[in-house]
C-alpha cells in the first residue's frame, strides 16, 4: 500500500554538516528554528505548494501530527489535481486512523479525489470501497473492490483480503 512512513528530507550540504556537529539538544533547537522560519515564511507567502509539503514532512518528523496534516492540507488545497500532493495529505490523514475506527471524512474525500484523477489507483479503490461499505452502499463497495481485484496480479497477497471483503458483503446482502 501507498501509506508508509516517509521521513522529511534532511538538510544537505554545509548546513547539514554544521547541524551534525552540534550536540543533540542543539540540533533539535536548530531544526525547530528552521521549521518555524519556514512556517513563518509560508504564512507570509502562502502560495508555495512545495514549501507546504516540506513543512508537512518536517512537522511529521518532529512528531507534530496535527500541524503536519494542516500543512499537507494547505498544499492539497493549492494543488487539488496533483497526485503527489494528494497522496502526501492522504498519508498524513491515514496515520491518524486507529484500527477498526471509521474512516474520517477528510481522508475519504481525499481518496475520492485521487480516484477521480486515477480510476485504477489501488489504495483509492480499497479505501473508497471501505467507505462505501461503511455507509451501507454494498454494490458500490463491491464494484470498486472488483476493479481492484481485476488489476491485482494473481499471486498478490492483497487479493485474498479483497476477496474476503467482497464475500462478507455478499453474504450480508443475502
Amino acid at each position: 500500500m501507498l501509506f508508509r512512513s516517509r521521513d522529511a528530507a534532511a538538510p544537505a550540504g554545509p548546513q547539514a554538516e554544521a547541524i551534525a556537529r552540534l550536540p543533540p539538544a542543539q540540533q533539535q533547537e536548530m531544526i525547530r528554528g528552521m521549521v518555524e522560519s519556514l512556517a513563518a515564511r509560508l504564512e507570509a507567502e502562502p502560495g508555495d505548494v512545495e514549501g507546504w509539503r516540506r513543512l508537512g514532512r518536517a512537522r511529521k518528523v518532529l512528531g507534530e501530527r496535527e500541524k503536519s496534516i494542516e500543512a499537507y492540507g494547505k498544499a492539497a488545497a493549492l494543488a487539488p489535481g496533483r497526485m503527489d500532493v494528494l497522496s502526501d495529505y492522504a498519508g498524513a490523514l491515514f496515520e491518524t486512523i486507529a484500527p477498526g475506527e471509521k474512516l474520517p471524512a477528510p481522508f475519504v474525500d481525499t481518496m475520492r479525489k485521487i480516484l477521480d484523477a486515477d480510476p485504477n489507483h489501488g489504495d483509492a479503490l480499497w479505501f473508497v470501497g471501505l467507505a462505501e461499505a461503511e455507509a451501507g452502499r454494498r454494490a458500490a463497495a463491491v464494484a470498486l473492490w472488483q476493479r481492484l481485484l481485476d488489476q491485482l496480479p494473481p499471486n498478490a497477497r492483497e487479493r485474498q483480503e479483497v476477496q474476503d471483503q467482497i464475500d462478507r458483503l455478499m453474504r450480508a446482502a443475502n
